[in-house]
């Protein structure tokens, strides 16, 4: 609506967990994700676009530690770097700031 990019990552489950998730869950939110995309402006990254996940990546069934937390990072820091080198310069939103009194230089 901003004219600001919007990226979404879609988070990657403790392997084996997907399987205790209805599978249309995940097939409506990649449908609802495929819409917000048609509209411009949010980029989408699902699990397929990134490295795989293993028990090793997790912590615990919930988090991930510091292997999974390293490739998330990454698919995210390069994702943004490319959304953003797509977003124009022209289309950023301006951002407001306070007028500024203006200095009066007198001839003397």
């Amino acid at each position: 609506e901003g004219g600001v990019p919007v990226l979404v990552v879609e988070l990657p489950l403790f392997p084996g967990l997907e399987a205790a998730y209805d599978a249309s869950t995940r097939l409506d939110f990649r449908d609802f994700m495929a819409e917000l995309e048609s509209r411009g402006g949010v980029h989408f990254v699902p699990l397929e676009a990134q490295p795989p996940y293993t028990e090793a990546d997790f912590e615990d069934p919930v988090h991930l530690g510091l292997s999974g937390s390293v490739k998330l990072t990454r698919v995210v820091m390069v994702s943004s770097t490319r959304v953003l080198e797509r977003f124009k310069i022209e289309k950023r939103p301006r951002l407001r700031t306070e007028k500024r009194p203006r200095l009066r230089t007198e001839n003397k």
